[in-house]
């Protein structure tokens, strides 16, 4: 049995190593590099709620969190932390400062962030190197003792030879003793029961270094997307790829769908002027949504999915919308724009859905950020959705292969 997985966000991703795991073969396809698919911040966010299950419980029947289930979820999540592994759970959110001095919650996260929790730390110490450009120390601690919490903020003496980014200074501090030196630099200006937050400018290795010599607990602080710590994630989700013997093909031009009987046999794929047919016996449609072009909308207000042509469903997840209508809001009004609730239709096997309501074809399953029915982003329920529907299309490709053995 072979597979083919379009996209390399993270619900592709996933869903490829998910298969690999279950022995069936795969191949990753997508018109973007593998390597610009980071995870935005270093966190698996499941929804923006004190305790996110019985917030899930209160969605709408078209959310794809309601279609994919619980259970889903939790093997989704269970799936990534036997890859990389992660603290929280799903009873309950933890809060975190962010790079602004506001609180956001997560409910999965890095251990490297696990010091800065608000049930660990009431006091703290916000550092950074003077020239780090994507943090300010000064008013991340000033909002921070606007939000009832004790804090203080310095910037070190302290340069990266290559630069002024994370990247820069992740390389800079890898170098012999630069880590030990940071650490001492740090604990010499602390005091009394403060956990220091620093940028997300190192990897965990380095962390350790740094958290050796410093005789306070120590977080990281993920700065704008790319962060770091999610950059590291993608890096790993990639060579577990690798590992996994997964082939893919990136930056290549998908040419042709061949279909036989309402099912997707094969992908014609054209890499600059040769083209490579590709047998399949599903396909999971991973490539996400309006920022990558998977989906799309015409000058006019059509809205469409660039790939299979597919009818695109409204925020309600449910129903059908043709044109961007009412979707679209005046862009300074603060509310949330209903056109990036769209997608494609799903049902709760997460096949693809036609204009019926019925499955497009009997073997085309979509997953993450292409399927219509939520606000991600005010939700923030990205990676939760990228999981849950990404492990539900891998149960239903393991139900067909059980029918044709």
């Amino acid at each position: 049995m072979h597979i083919i997985i379009i996209g390399t966000h993270l619900s592709a991703l996933i869903s490829a190593l998910m298969l690999a795991d279950a022995d069936i073969d795969v191949t990753i396809i997508s018109t973007q590099e593998l390597n610009n698919r980071y995870i935005p911040h270093g966190t698996l966010d499941i929804i923006d709620a004190p305790a996110p299950l019985q917030a899930i419980e209160k969605l709408n029947n078209g959310h794809p969190y309601k279609k994919a289930g619980i259970n889903a979820l939790r093997r989704g999540i269970d799936f990534f932390n036997s890859l990389i592994h992660t603290e929280g759970n799903l009873e309950k959110t933890t809060l975190f400062p962010t790079a602004m001095g506001s609180l956001r919650r997560s409910s999965f996260y890095s251990p490297l962030m696990q010091n800065g929790a608000t049930d660990r730390a009431q006091n703290y110490f916000l550092v950074s190197p003077v020239s780090f450009r994507d943090f300010y120390p000064g008013l991340a601690a000033e909002n921070l003792i606007n939000g009832g919490f004790q804090a203080r903020s310095a910037r070190l003496q302290i340069q990266a030879p290559a630069g002024d980014n994370a990247l820069a200074f992740s390389q800079y501090l890898r170098m012999p003793g630069k880590a030990e030196d940071l650490g001492r630099l740090i604990n010499m200006r602390t005091q009394p029961r403060e956990h220091v937050g620093l940028p997300a400018i190192c990897d965990n290795a380095t962390f350790e270094r740094i958290q050796k010599e410093l005789h306070h607990p120590l977080f990281l602080i993920p700065t704008s997307s790319p962060s770091l710590i999610g950059m590291e994630w993608a890096r790993q989700l990639i060579a577990e790829c690798a590992n996994a013997d997964i082939p893919v093909w990136d930056n290549i031009k998908i040419h042709q769908i061949h279909t036989n009987n309402n099912a997707i046999d094969a992908i014609t794929i054209k890499e600059g002027q040769q083209t490579h047919k590709l047998e399949c016996d599903g396909v999971i449609y991973a490539g996400g949504g309006f920022d990558t072009g998977a989906l799309s909308r015409t000058p006019d207000g059509i809205l469409t999915d660039s790939l299979f042509h597919l009818p695109i469903y409204g925020p309600d997840g449910t129903s059908t919308v043709i044109d961007d209508g009412d979707l679209l809001n005046n862009m300074y009004s603060g509310t949330t724009q209903s056109i990036l609730s769209c997608g494609l239709g799903i049902d709760s096997s997460m096949h693809v859905l036609n204009e019926n309501s019925q499955p497009a074809y009997t073997n085309l399953f979509a997953a993450g950020s292409m399927v219509a029915g939520a606000s991600r982003t005010t939700e923030r329920s990205s990676e939760g959705i990228s999981l849950s529907t990404a492990a539900k299309a891998v149960e239903s490709i393991l139900q067909i292969k059980e029918t044709l053995q």
